[in-house]
């Protein structure tokens, strides 16, 4: 991933569309690796993140790995893991924002919709960067739907929509 930068759309990243670049058994992960393959690689999009992806990643793909999670697969996945986001950085196609600037305000959305608190930083960095947060979790999407006209600042996109244009 190298060449000038020519961002034409920017999105927040919801860790659920990053654990599918390596959870490629579980639905809607061939849209994700499309999305990493075609869109990042192309450089036609930047993305925002809160700086806790990568251990929210982990999280998730340990979760779905379940009995087959061992030693030596959790190490090559967490390198993995760990060069991906930095590339990313490196190459200035993903942004992260400090946790503790988001912490008041996803902590209140939390209490207020009776969300994961997890879910509302993200949510938070959507309204205040003014981008579009992309979801691959089929229920959060339908909820964060609903809370898009109580929450003008939000905009939710749908990956498979997305890569779908």
């Amino acid at each position: 991933m190298t060449g000038s930068v020519d961002h034409s759309e920017q999105y927040v990243l919801h860790p659920s569309v990053a654990a599918k670049w390596w959870l490629y058994h579980t639905p809607n992960a061939p849209e994700a690796s499309r999305f990493l393959s075609e869109s990042l690689a192309a450089r036609a999009v930047r993305l925002l993140a809160v700086d806790d992806i990568e251990p929210r990643v982990l999280g998730e793909i340990a979760a779905e790995l379940g009995p087959s999670f061992d030693v030596p697969l959790a190490e090559l996945i967490a390198e993995d893991v760990h060069l991906l986001f930095s590339e990313l950085e490196r190459e200035g196609l993903l942004r992260l924002t400090a946790q503790p600037s988001l912490i008041r305000d996803a902590f209140l959305g939390a209490a207020q919709y009776q969300i994961p608190f997890a879910d509302a930083l993200p949510i938070v960095l959507a309204e205040r960067s003014a981008a579009p947060l992309l979801v691959l979790d089929e229920a959060l999407y339908q909820l964060l739907q609903g809370l898009e006209t109580s929450r003008p600042g939000l905009k939710v996109t749908w990956l498979p929509d997305l890569i779908g244009r």
